[in-house]
């Protein structure tokens, strides 16, 4: 092996204090603590060391900052890879190639990496868990992408989101939320490439008093203006919410849910009183057991959720906040939800109706669909068809408001991907094959409580949704595609009048089914229906056996 790198086991709990205390110097990183102990949870049996490594996130902290100090700092990081399985054996190779194939054919028992700078104040740099090191029932990590590694002539590919550490010395908080945001969005959806030097310097555009409090500029806090600032330097048109009166228009982890269920991270800013202030980004969600069941007005099922997943440069990757507040009697030093001062959720360009503007729109057009059917059964039914239909009389017996609501934002081209593959009724995919679609929609799903009685997404159901038009506006009716048990109605436009009246359709169905709510990452939904895959634990165990 070349003297660049080094392996080992990861079989005791004495290997994994040992890892720690190489990995960690000064024995003083919280991040890294529990970066160590996710992987551990995780199953990793393994860690792939590359000793002398240039990560490109350093060497612009290190040209921009750290090149100038009088005493110089190390350049070189070190990177290390986890694995699910032991690689002892074919690493001990001495044939590159033989290497190389060892470590591709381990690719499924890829964990992901760590970076490490050479600080000792602060040494992880990047860091991406894969996301099933945490997978549990509830548990739905919605902002991830794929990261691709190369390391000693293979190509590996870990799922996750990345975390890095806060850098005092050239950053804080409101800079690592907005990287790992912005990294997101670099692997998922190719947008510019920005370091932590990057968006400091975007977000000091102007510069301001406030700012030039630190030195450098910057590097004790951002305001919530020049977090949007640099995200808009970054492409990203971020909408913020922020409390007014000290509450917010509605609960918190609604406004989170519909962003996260978008793929979209959320920033969240808390504030704890004077000079307690602190930053995460929202990755995920953590759902309860109990079902929300639509005794108050506008039922969502982010009422469900108890806690958020976020990834914070102070604790680690795939933390959890709580969503209720602490009780009284507790101890925990831990902010929650509840405690959070604004909200910023990074949109992309063209869409320009929010979240909560669009359920709205959708839960009146379902109401007003659903009032007004015995008008739609007579017009799109024979006399005798009509006098007979009685279709789902659950969800019409069933006040619009207490249906349990789920919206999110999506392109066009696959929300219709995803749905002419659900098991919705031949004639909604009859209506949608040629219905033209803007470039992104938001999408409400309706549910009655016993449709999301399962933690399992695959075993949760949905009564009806509705498409909206996301580069639309709230004074013009944006809603292009209205389903509700047994009635489709549409909305079209002549190409050939420009400005001119919409067109509605209308179509009458004898009868209808419930069907699959949209699955992050599932596209066709046979995964629903064959066997779950065998857990990353049970993998290694039966490697190792």
């Amino acid at each position: 092996m070349n003297c660049d790198f080094s392996f080992g086991d990861l079989k005791t709990d004495a290997d994994w204090r040992e890892l720690r205390v190489e990995m960690d110097k000064g024995d003083n990183s919280a991040v890294l603590a529990n970066l160590l102990t996710t992987f551990k949870g995780g199953g990793a049996r393994f860690v792939l060391e590359e000793t002398t490594y240039i990560d490109r996130d350093f060497s612009a902290a290190y040209a921009s900052f750290y090149s100038t100090l009088y005493q110089m700092r190390p350049r070189y990081c070190r990177r290390f890879h986890f694995f699910a399985s032991s690689l002892s054996e074919p690493l001990e190779s001495q044939d590159p190639l033989e290497v190389a194939r060892a470590l591709e054919a381990a690719a499924p028992f890829y964990l992901g990496f760590v970076i490490l700078r050479p600080l000792v104040h602060a040494p992880v740099g990047n860091a991406v868990i894969a996301t099933r090191c945490v997978a549990a029932p509830g548990v739905e990590v919605s902002v991830r992408s794929k990261y691709p590694v190369h390391v000693l002539g293979a190509a590996l590919i870990v799922e996750g989101v990345p975390v890095t550490e806060q850098d005092t010395r050239t950053g804080s908080c409101a800079q690592a939320t907005i990287w790992t945001a912005g990294r997101h969005f670099h692997h998922q959806h190719s947008m510019p490439w920005f370091s932590v030097p990057d968006i400091t310097e975007a977000a000091l555009k102007p510069t301001d008093s406030i700012l030039a409090k630190s030195l450098p500029a910057g590097s004790d806090y951002l305001t919530d203006d020049n977090m949007v600032r640099a995200l808009r330097a970054m492409g990203e048109h971020p909408v913020v919410y922020a409390k007014e009166g000290g509450q917010w228009e509605e609960p918190a982890a609604r406004t989170v849910a519909r962003y996260l269920d978008s793929g979209i991270p959320v920033i969240i800013g808390f504030n704890r009183g004077p000079g307690v202030g602190h930053a995460v980004v929202a990755v995920g969600t953590v759902m309860g057991s109990k079902v929300p069941k639509g005794t108050f007005a506008d039922a969502h099922v982010a009422d469900r959720i108890t806690h958020l997943i976020v990834n914070d440069d102070q604790s680690g990757a795939y933390r959890r906040v709580r969503v209720a507040p602490h009780r009284k009697d507790s101890q925990s030093k831990d902010f929650t939800l509840n405690e959070a001062i604004f909200l910023m959720a990074p949109l992309p360009g063209k869409v320009f109706m929010k979240a909560e503007v669009a359920e709205t729109l959708a839960r009146d057009k379902v109401a007003l669909v659903a009032r007004n059917r015995q008008d739609h059964i007579t017009e799109g039914l024979e006399e005798a068809d009509a006098a007979a239909w009685n279709v789902d009389p659950a969800f019409y017996a069933t006040s619009p408001e207490k249906m349990i609501a789920r919206t999110y934002l999506t392109h066009g081209w696959k929300y219709k991907h995803r749905i002419l593959r659900n098991a919705v009724p031949p004639e909604l995919i009859e209506e949608l094959t040629f219905i033209h679609l803007p470039r992104y929609v938001w999408v409400t799903e309706f549910s009655l409580p016993d449709d999301l009685g399962d933690l399992d997404p695959c075993r949760r159901r949905i009564r009806g949704h509705v498409v909206i038009d996301a580069t639309g506006s709230r004074f013009e009716d944006s809603v292009l595609l209205t389903h509700v048990p047994g009635i489709i109605v549409t909305q079209s436009f002549d190409a050939a009048l420009p400005g001119g009246e919409p067109i509605t359709g209308l179509r009458v169905l004898l009868a209808d089914n419930p069907y699959y709510p949209k699955i992050r990452g599932m596209n066709d939904f046979t995964t629903c229906e064959t066997p779950a895959p065998v857990a990353v634990n049970d993998v290694a165990d039966e490697a190792a056996a």
